[in-house]
C-alpha cells in the first residue's frame, strides 16, 4: 500500500472516529456499548497504521530534529486525547477540564499528525510507495 493510500485510510479512520464522537456527545448517558466500542477501536487502527507509517517513513527518508519533535508532540496529543476519551466514559462525570481537553486534543492531533508526515515525506524522492 502506498503512503498516500496510508494516510488516506489513517485520516478516514480519524473521520469516523469525531462522526461517533459527535453521536456519543449527543446520546447522553449511558453512552451506547457498541457506539463507544467503535469509537475506541477505530483510532487505535488509525494509530497502528499512521505509527508504522512514520516509522516507515522515517527509515526509508531519515528523522530531522523537527521530525522527531513533531513525532513526540503527535504521539503526546494522542495519549491527550485517549486518556481524556477514558475519563469521559466512566460512569461518574468527568471534570469541565478533561471535557475541554477531549474537545481540543482531537483537532490538533490530526492537524499535528498532518505536520508531521509532512516533515517526513518533504523532499523524499523514494517515498511514493514502499
Amino acid at each position: 500500500m502506498s503512503v498516500e493510500m496510508r494516510v488516506v485510510v489513517g485520516l478516514l479512520f480519524l473521520l469516523v472516529t469525531f462522526i461517533s464522537g459527535i453521536w456519543l456527545r449527543r446520546s447522553g448517558r449511558p453512552r451506547p456499548v457498541a457506539l463507544l466500542t467503535l469509537h475506541k477501536l477505530i483510532p487505535l487502527a488509525a494509530i497502528v497504521l499512521i505509527g508504522l507509517t512514520v516509522r516507515r517513513l522515517g527509515n526509508v527518508a531519515g528523522m530531522s530534529a523537527g521530525a522527531i519533535g513533531a513525532v513526540a508532540v503527535t504521539g503526546g496529543l494522542y495519549l491527550c486525547a485517549i486518556a481524556s476519551g477514558g475519563w469521559l466514559s466512566t460512569k461518574q462525570p468527568a471534570p469541565a477540564a478533561i471535557s475541554a481537553i477531549h474537545v481540543v486534543a482531537p483537532p490538533l492531533t490530526v492537524l499535528s499528525t498532518g505536520v508531521t508526515l509532512y516533515l517526513l515525506t518533504a523532499g523524499c524522492v523514494h517515498c511514493g510507495s514502499f
